[in-house]
């Protein structure tokens, strides 16, 4: 999956690396201030994307370094932050262990092949990252339950499977960094008496995974349950210990940020890049928002991206409820040889992991990704196995619960490693096979938009002919995509590959002409009360933002 997957992935690939960038060029980067090196843009264009854009849709934006105008309103940033905010190296605010750890590939991936060649040196260095997860999970099983070595192996294996260590986690990304030190902070602590040496490596490991991502701190009740544990020797004097040792890891950038920010964590400068509304305090949202974390965490980030991930995301909440059952079971039952100790200890590190995970949009609200919970991902993977194993008792239905697991990962992943088709040739320009012209237009503001024919072309699929004229004195931004709705619904939305690629800014004083490709004529035929939407059109430097409906008869 890191040779295989798309450049970027939809995970604010682009911005990981660049932060890398920056550290090769001998540059600590400013979240909101420092723009993206040369070597990141390259790629951007060798790729055609352009860092991580919201709404499943990507964009060709025109070049140019834009300062964000001053006085937006919260709307208007978002907005201007969805469109311009791949320019800026917006993860610098992260914290630098796993950038600095990740340099050494970078430099040599581009010494032998530019910045692709750094692109996926440190993919791979990801994945062999990644690939420590699965024994990980094994260990910390078989410390919850000595006796089950299949129930072990079996949490080695979907692990292993898991569409979001394969696809999310092979990227470039923090995540996979703080993941493994998550898992090694827990393995350390379900491990042995607390002699001092056992005492600095867990602040250690603790430490480094606070300098790789702050997501780290969900493990911190779990390890002062494991320190506080008498029966191992624990007490509060190894819990200072471990703090000490990890603070001491953590003070340096804590001091950088007090001395760059004037905050311990920078959160004004990730404000300032928020391409999301402002937090809330709706239910619908936060319901949404914890289901998306859950559905994510087994299938992968974005939401449904990897194909079959709806009766993935169905298996994994059966598996989930077996597992929860399983785990009161295990609680219960004295007869089992499962460790009570570790129990609480993976217990409480999975689910202040998730925890970590759901509230997660508490400067913005964007729905919750369920990889910021895979700092917990092993304590988590245990636990499931040895509660299915305890809830299951057929060795049969254990098997074919996990291996129907397993072939859906499996087939999602080989079928989101398949590249896309090829564009026809003659891209933005049909080939028509029938035209019926068109008179139909709106206006915004003197920003007007005309509808001039419509067109299906010899392999079925239609198009609308459009002029856009821009007659007033700023520049017009847009979504460079319009949405064909049928009565207010929408039913299909233009391919900005396959049309004339119109500039994100319209020129004052300009006029632009082109064709937009909306799909298939079949799915388009015969609608009552079509009109092409535009949404977000923006001028006067952000401060007049609105919609445009225009009304027309499709083919």
């Amino acid at each position: 999956m890191a040779l295989a997957q798309p450049v970027w992935s939809r995970v604010d690939e682009a911005a990981h690396y660049d932060v890398i960038a920056q550290y090769a060029a001998g540059i600590y980067p400013r979240d909101a201030q420092t723009t993206i090196r040369p070597e990141t843009l390259d790629v951007m264009r060798r790729a055609g994307v352009y860092g991580f854009v919201v709404d499943n849709t990507y964009v060709q934006p025109d070049m140019g370094f834009q300062s964000m105008p001053e006085g937006l309103s919260d709307s208007e940033h978002v907005l201007w932050i969805r469109r311009h905010g791949y320019q800026y190296s917006y993860e610098a605010f992260q914290p630098p262990l796993y950038y600095a750890v990740a340099l050494p590939a970078w430099l040599a991936g581009n010494a032998l092949g530019g910045p692709v060649g750094a692109l996926y040196a440190v993919r791979i260095f990801d994945a062999l990252l990644a690939a420590l997860l699965a024994p990980l999970s094994l260990f910390i099983a078989l410390r919850l339950w000595p006796a089950n070595r299949i129930a072990a192996l079996a949490a080695a294996l979907v692990t292993g499977v898991l569409p979001g260590v394969a696809l999310n986690l092979t990227s470039v990304t923090n995540d996979v960094l703080v993941a493994v030190l998550g898992g090694a902070c827990v393995l350390v602590a379900v491990s042995g008496s607390w002699t001092w040496r056992r005492v600095i490596l867990l602040g250690l490991v603790f430490g480094a995974a606070l300098l790789t991502k702050t997501t780290a701190a969900g493990l911190a009740p779990a390890l002062a349950v494991a320190l506080l544990q008498r029966g191992r020797g624990g007490g509060l004097r190894p819990l200072l210990g471990v703090g000490a040792v990890a603070a001491a890891l953590v003070a340096p950038w804590i001091a950088s940020n007090l001395a760059i920010y004037g905050e311990l964590i920078t959160t004004r400068e990730q404000l300032a890049m928020a391409a999301f509304p402002a937090r809330t305090a709706s239910l619908d949202f936060w319901s949404v928002s914890t289901l998306h974390s859950f559905v994510t965490f087994w299938t992968g980030d974005p939401f449904l991206s990897v194909p079959g991930s709806v009766p993935l995301a169905f298996l994994a909440a059966f598996i989930a409820a077996l597992a929860l059952a399983g785990m009161v079971r295990m609680a219960r039952r004295p007869g089992l040889e499962v460790s009570r100790p570790v129990l609480l200890i993976v217990a409480v590190a999975a689910a202040g992991a998730a925890l970590v995970s759901v509230t997660s949009p508490v400067l913005a609200a964007f729905n919750a990704p369920g990889r910021l919970a895979y700092v917990g991902l092993c304590a988590a993977v245990a636990l499931v196995a040895a509660g299915l194993w305890v809830e299951l008792p057929s060795p049969r239905l254990r098997w074919a619960t996990i291996g129907v697991f397993t072939g859906l990962s499996l087939a999602g992943l080989a079928l989101s490693a398949i590249p896309p088709s090829p564009l026809p040739a003659g891209a933005g320009s049909p080939a028509i096979k029938a035209r019926v012209a068109v008179q139909a237009g709106a206006a915004f503001g003197r920003f007007y938009v005309l509808v001039e024919s419509c067109a299906v072309d010899t392999s079925g699929d239609q198009w609308v002919e459009v002029r856009f004229q821009n007659a007033g004195p700023d520049p017009v931004e847009w979504s460079q995509t319009v949405e064909v709705r049928d009565r207010g619904m929408p039913v299909a939305r233009s391919d900005y590959a396959r049309s004339t690629p119109f500039p994100m800014a319209f020129a004052p004083g300009r006029s632009y002409s082109g064709w937009l490709w909306l799909g298939p004529e079949t799915r388009l035929h015969g609608l009552a009360g079509s009109s092409l939407h535009l949404a977000g059109l923006a001028t006067d430097g952000y401060r007049t933002i609105g919609d445009l409906d225009v009304p027309v008869s499709l083919c």
